[in-house]
């Protein structure tokens, strides 16, 4: 038959019947087979692995190696097992799978490889001379043999049998996880072991603890195999070890009838080995109910205070090992560090970019501790805390950053920022760096606690979680972050799928810990991250190469947290392809571009149509899968489906139904009499007076799929509305993302009524989107983010995206989001104010569970003191019991006198409070709010929207962004513009001109003529996009002076590139007065969306589009800079702010120190450094400067000094 005959085929026509797993089982032969391609190009593969006609066998267990997310709907097995197709519809260079096969020995193989054209669909014929095709014996794979192409082909493959296959494992246990002294369940065989065909062999098992490389258990057991290598199987019996922990079991079978082998090594060389990973988890007797929470007792083990305790110095004296809690210091400054005084403590300085070192006690090794930092409030602080075991810290082992801003108002002189930390061994140091350029910080002690133990309380309710507060775990790297660092203790004899999951255990233990302080009652974990998948899943193919070992992860995971009180979502990432969907793209017969979602008039490659109702089944059946998977887990709680740009589950946008299908259904769905009229008439109708029709028609259509994926799933499903925003440094950036499941005032359920205008969540705020020197873990913008939440939406669900989980918390922030969760999920009733002018405050009240429920939030910037004054005495509590930080400081403050509450609340802060009651009616009678502070405060808030409105204009020059190179054109010489490319003909249409320029030497002429016109161009080299997303063109021109042409020259300036492969162009034209003048430099286009993540390259491009010449120079980038828009809205808040501080209205004065940009001003301005008063005891100070340079330098002025 031709191999192109073959391939044409669809591998389900075939009427051989589907063999049952008793007739399977019978086989003699049952291999796991790995077949691997490559070709010296990209080319579009189409690969047939089947069985011979007439012979037996069966294919099942695909997995997926390639590297390619492209894979993933590629592979079509056939529903009788007996043929594998691969046709992916993008082009790739090589690929991998591996696959078990049951036969007999002395079935045929067969592998037929064709290339077709990048047009060609599948099934179709492609030139022969591409075309091979290749028959194995699998009796010669099951000898180790290695099957491969026919000389000449262009294609590369090979075929064998994967070496570890010789001994077969199988567990009772689902997932290999067992509890402490459970009975194992554990099955071993010989499986065509053709080299020992016949003997009798010895099977020696150990289990190792990977944590410790312990062994823990040994067996030795005698197998007899046949003739085809296959044996009888042995049951490793025993029961799972008393530790909690990963283990990993090895087997080897050896011919020890050979005496002399036994005399000289005690064993004999192994015929084969293997080997499995064991997870063993705490008995459930010993672990907590779900219904209750885990209380963490912490004890203190060190206090680091340099201020009190300055003669620790290496320099000067190394105190005795036996000091086990007094540390040594190793401060880069000298004897001791420079100190004041603060609130009457002492306090030591931090110069610009020093440094201060010291020992740390002996901790022990994998424990919790918790660093707590104490420090003077109202710094710019930036701080690098860096953890090593050696003194030259040459083998940093952590590094974190602490940042703080100012507060206005603050009544607390002191602030605290805590993060955990889990030695590695009983002998570190710590270092802390000021990373500034010219601000002081000042701190007052490091505290070092540790868990002494943890307990479920005796008499206490179950803590009920109304409301839900997600950490949203990104992609899978949320492991290393936590547990990178346990890897290194690890012996090397441990395979890596035991190191994969002893650090998946570890993290996962990691994170129980740091979600409960940080404030989360919920996690989302991915499930999959493009192609990548911790589970196993019918809907496609996922990419194995980088996780081998993941397919089981998430289960495990989930089991490990079957024993917590968080509750899991697990995280949908759609925008992989689908096994379905591709099939019918694939089908000779089908018109696949009906599958794609179009931008305009192309076709997106990579992103189905919403309005297939092939694709929306497609879709729910994954989800379905993947919910059956997930709840029998008591932790399950639902889904996170992203439905973000280029996602499959976006929503369908007007600009994508304008080819004709999707246009004629459209009228025929909404004015059947407009169906038959031509396309350009429909084209005309959308774009006029159907435009609203088609809005509202995409998003029911969207909703349509949204209602069929809640009701694939029994448990909650949450839809997450566009991609999540992103920094320079993605570690600095935390996101709150509300959930909108819901129209505001009205609850809903997603499963029974989806709004089409409101279908999924969406970001409400983000903590330093585009300023990479302000880390949000202690920063007020994030504190705001969440009350502004509440106070907009009242959201049932929120989401909290740390982008990288560095282990630092903030007491403030923890606090808020465990009062949010503990408000009842209905709606609030809003209570007005004595003074409704008043907005900066909210005080909200509800009836749940016989109590009342009293919300107050503080919506301003500064800190606010609220006064309630009630109906009646209630007994009002808080509904979290946070009890002091670690410094002792209080994190609520307010207090009850009779009928009245008071309270004081820091920016962003809630409070939740309940008093039980028989009455349902609003217990509030009126309350007041004022500024905290006094006179001091508002003295603050003037000079904070004065300093705004000076440095407005600031923003019009923002700083360059460095990707453009030879902007001023001064480089030249040689052939063309370096760093640009420029029209060819004439030869003279663009040339460097060095008698003219605004700045430097030189500056680039275009000339064009009549003929010539708006083809007269530069075009720059491509540039990376920025991290921030956002592009500004500026630069200074001239046009050439002209007397008789009154008319002015227009340029066109564009940024271009593409996005998901599609061509990308934001542009902008301008005039230039031909007056023989230098326009002064200036912003010419401001460019959005050019997001890093889709955009895979950008160039600007400047066209002449009039006749006669003009100059450039001075050409600038820009990508930290707010939009003209945004400039609008910032200078209409300035003038605002300004006429409510001489009206007594402080509402615009908090909205404008609310604004981004606002807040990017006042946190670029030089702070003034003041040092606190000496300390009355003597201190060590800084020795004497050895030369008269460095004496003088002492005496300048800090922001002066060299």
């Amino acid at each position: 038959m031709p191999a192109s005959d073959s391939l044409a085929q669809s591998p389900a026509d075939t009427n051989t019947a589907v063999e049952s797993p008793e007739q399977l089982s019978q086989y003699p032969v049952d291999a796991r087979l790995q077949m691997v391609w490559s070709a010296p190009r990209v080319r579009h593969w189409h690969i047939r692995f089947s069985v011979a006609e007439s012979d037996h066998g069966h294919f099942s267990e695909l997995t997926n190696f390639c590297d390619s997310d492209a894979t993933t709907g590629a592979y079509e097995v056939a529903a009788d097992g007996r043929s594998i197709t691969f046709a992916p519809r993008r082009g790739l260079a090589d690929g991998e799978f591996q696959v078990r096969f049951q036969g007999e020995s002395v079935t045929r193989l067969q592998v037929e490889v064709l290339e077709r054209s990048h047009r060609q669909v599948v099934g179709e014929s492609a030139n022969a001379n591409e075309n091979h095709s290749t028959t194995i014996d699998v009796a010669s794979l099951i000898a180790g043999a290695h099957a491969g192409p026919p000389d000449g082909a262009s294609a590369k493959w090979s075929l064998r049998r994967l070496p570890y296959d010789t001994i077969r494992v199988e567990f009772g246990n689902a997932n290999r996880v067992v509890t402490s002294n459970q009975e194992l369940d554990l099955t071993v065989r010989a499986n065509g072991l053709m080299v020992a065909k016949s003997k009798r062999l010895s099977l020696h098992y150990e289990l190792f603890r990977v944590q410790d490389g312990k062994s823990v258990a040994q067996q030795t057991h005698t197998l007899q195999l046949d003739a085809d290598g296959n044996s009888q199987t042995a049951s490793m019996s025993g029961k799972a070890p008393a530790q909690p922990g990963v283990y990993e079991a090895r087997w080897r079978l050896s011919d020890d009838s050979d005496k002399s082998w036994m005399s000289l090594r005690r064993s004999s060389p192994p015929l084969a080995q293997r080997g499995a990973t064991i997870l063993v988890l705490p008995p459930a007797s010993t672990a907590s109910d779900r219904g209750h929470d885990v209380s963490l007792h912490w004890q203190s083990v060190a206090k680091i205070e340099p201020a009190k305790r300055p003669g620790w110095d290496l320099k000067q004296w190394l105190p005795s090992t036996g000091f086990k809690y007094t540390p040594r210091s190793l401060s880069s400054r000298g004897p001791g560090l420079e100190q004041a005084k603060h609130d009457n403590e002492a306090v030591s300085i931090l110069d610009p970019k020093s440094t201060y070192a010291t020992q740390l006690p002996k901790l022990v090794a994998n424990l919790p501790h918790r660093f707590t930092v104490r420090y003077p409030s109202g710094q710019r602080m930036r701080l690098k805390v860096e953890i090593a075991t050696s003194d030259r810290f040459n083998d940093i082992k952590r590094t974190i950053f602490l940042t703080d801003l100012p507060t206005i108002g603050t009544t607390d002189p002191w602030q605290t920022q805590s993060f955990l930390h889990y030695p590695v061994s009983d002998n570190e140091f710590i270092r802390l760096t000021n990373v500034t350029d010219d601000q002081l910080v000042s701190f007052a002690s490091i505290q070092i606690d540790n868990v002494r133990d943890s307990t479920v309380p005796e008499q206490s309710n179950p803590t009920e979680a109304l409301r839900t507060v997600i950490l949203q775990l990104n992609e899978f790297q949320w492991i290393d972050d936590l547990a990178g660092d346990v890897i290194a203790g690890v012996g090397p004899s441990f395979h890596p799928e035991a190191k994969a999951m002893h650090k998946l255990y570890v993290a996962t233990e990691r994170l129980k810990t740091y979600s409960k302080l940080a404030g989360y009652n919920a996690l989302m974990v991915p499930g999959n991250v493009g192609g990548r998948c911790w589970y196993q899943c019918d809907a496609f193919k996922p990419v194995r190469k980088y996780d081998p070992y993941a397919a089981d992860f998430l289960q495990v995971f989930l089991q490990l947290m079957n024993r917590d009180t968080l509750r899991i979502y697990v995280g949908v990432d759609p925008t992989i392809d689908l096994a379905d969907v591709e099939a019918k793209i694939r089908k000779p017969a089908s018109n696949s571009a009906s599958y794609l979602r179009f931008s305009g008039l192309r076709v997106r490659a990579n992103q189905y149509d919403l309005m297939q109702d092939d694709v929306g089944v497609s879709l729910a059946n994954w989800v379905s899968q993947l919910d059956r998977q997930c709840e029998v887990n008591p932790c399950y709680a639902g889904v996170v489906i992203s439905c973000r740009e280029g996602s499959h589950t976006s929503p369908i946008q007007c600009d994508q139904v304008l080819n004709e299908p999707t246009l004629r259904r459209f009228a025929s769905d909404v004015d059947a009499a407009r169906s038959s009229d031509s396309i350009a008439a429909l084209r005309t109708w959308t774009d006029g007076d159907g435009r609203d029709a088609l809005q509202f028609w995409c998003q029911s259509q969207s909703a349509k799929v949204y209602r069929q994926l809640a009701a694939s799933t029994h448990a909650e499903i949450l839809l997450v509305d566009g991609h999540l925003p992103r920094s320079a440094n993605e570690s600095d950036t935390w996101t709150v993302v509300a959930d909108l499941r819901r129209e505001l005032g009205a609850p809903i359920h997603l499963k029974e009524d989806l709004d089409p205008k409101g279908f999924a969540a969406g970001i409400v705020g983000h903590a330093s989107l585009s300023d990479q020197k302000i880390h949000p873990a202690h920063s007020p913008p994030l504190l705001a983010d969440l009350t502004s939440a509440v106070e907009s939406i009242d959201p049932t669900v929120l989401i909290v995206d740390e982008r990288k989980l560095a282990g630092v918390w903030c007491e403030e922030l923890a606090a808020s989001l465990r009062h949010f969760a503990q408000l009842p999920n209905q709606t609030l009733t809003d209570v007005k104010g004595s003074d409704p002018g008043v907005k900066t405050t909210q005080v909200r009240c509800g009836y749940h569970n016989g109590k009342s429920v009293l919300l107050i939030a503080n919506t301003a910037p500064w800190a606010s003191e609220i006064e309630v004054d009630c109906h009646e005495t209630l007994n009002w509590q808080s509904v979290t019991a946070d009890g002091p930080t670690p410094d002792n400081r209080v994190t609520e403050s307010w207090s009850q006198r009779d009928k009245v509450i008071k309270a004081t609340l820091a920016p962003g802060r809630m409070l939740v409070l309940t008093a039980p009651t028989n009455s349902h009616a609003i217990p509030i009678h009126a309350w007041t709010s004022q500024v905290s502070g006094g006179e001091k405060t508002m003295t603050e808030i003037n000079s904070s929207v004065t300093k705004v409105v000076k440095r407005i204009g600031s923003l019009a020059d923002p700083q360059n962004y460095s990707a453009l190179s030879n902007g001023g054109f001064e480089q030249s010489g040689g052939v063309g513009i370096p760093g640009w490319m420029h029209t060819q003909y004439p030869t003279n249409a663009v040339r460097i001109d060095d008698s003219e320029a605004v700045q430097g030497r030189q500056s680039v002429m275009l000339t064009t003529d009549s003929r010539t016109a708006g083809r007269t161009w530069i075009v720059s080299e491509q540039l990376k996009p920025p991290q921030s997303g956002r592009l500004a063109v500026s630069l200074a021109c001239r046009g050439e002076l002209v007397q008789s042409d009154a008319t002015s020259h227009r340029l066109r300036v564009s940024i271009e590139g593409t996005r998901d492969s599609e061509p990308i162009r934001q542009t902008q034209q301008f005039e230039i007065p031909r007056d023989g003048q230098w326009q002064p430099r200036r912003i010419v286009l401001e460019a959005n969306g050019v997001d890093p993540t889709t955009v895979q390259s950008i160039r600007l491009t400047i066209d002449s589009l009039s006749p006669g010449r003009v100059w450039i120079d001075d050409v600038h980038l820009h990508d930290w800079f707010p939009m003209a828009n945004e400039r609008r809205d910032l200078q209409g808040e300035a003038f605002m702010a300004v006429q409510g501080l001489q009206q007594g209205n402080l509402t615009p004065v908090a909205q404008l120190l609310q604004n981004y940009w606002a807040q990017y001003l006042l946190n670029q301005q030089d702070a003034v450094v003041v040092k606190p008063l000496p300390v009355s005891h003597p201190v060590r100070r800084r020795s004497e400067p050895p030369n008269v340079a460095d004496r003088i330098k002492s005496w300048i002025p800090r922001p002066l000094r060299f």
